[in-house]
């Protein structure tokens, strides 16, 4: 009855030695699945400050464009209002020519 039970502890003593060698392989191979995911998780953040750097810099260029637009588009403006003025000008002058000539 003791060799029995002296058997049966051995079984299960083989058995949980089994058990616990098989748990230490998940635990390691769930070790290296977690160190390659906060790789992966490391590299995402470092893909993304690069393009939020990216980003910045673009807009950065863009609002320095449309400053660039906008200086362009008052000065388009500014000879507008100078031809209109020449053109105003010309006006008045052959009106005056045409009196004089009249005289």
């Amino acid at each position: 009855a003791a060799r029995r039970e002296i058997e049966a502890l051995r079984a299960a003593a083989a058995e949980a030695e089994a058990e616990l060698a098989g748990l230490r392989a998940q635990r390691a191979a769930l070790q290296e699945e977690l160190a390659k995911a906060f790789a992966r998780a490391e590299e995402a953040d470092k893909r993304f400050e690069e393009a939020d750097g990216e980003r910045r810099a673009f807009q950065g260029e863009a609002r320095d464009l449309r400053k660039e637009l906008t200086e362009r588009q008052l000065e388009r403006e500014a000879q507008l209002l100078v031809i209109h003025e020449k053109e105003r000008d010309v006006k008045r002058l052959n009106a005056e020519l045409e009196e004089q000539t009249q005289e």
